[in-house]
């Protein structure tokens, strides 16, 4: 029933070794775009894009994880 699922699902496993961060990132995106409030899909931008040294992005999307008041957990894991 929930498209996003299985697209985040696909983004966290091809951050795994070996890392495939650009189809992660895009995975990622996709489900925020259809659910911008998605807080994990945001953690999951954040972290690919930290990994492909697109640093604008990660504070980007820091700086929209926080506006959704997330977790504390969900903002750790971004923060980190």
């Amino acid at each position: 029933p929930d498209a996003s699922a299985p697209r985040l699902k696909r983004a966290f496993l091809l951050g795994e070794p070996p890392p495939q961060y650009r189809l992660a990132l895009g995975e990622a995106l996709a489900v925020l775009k259809t659910d911008e409030k998605n807080a994990e899909a945001a953690v999951e931008v954040i972290y690919a894009a930290s990994r492909l040294n697109d640093l604008s992005t990660a504070r980007e999307w820091v700086a929209k994880l926080a506006a959704l008041r997330p977790p504390a957990k969900a903002l750790a894991q971004a923060r980190l």
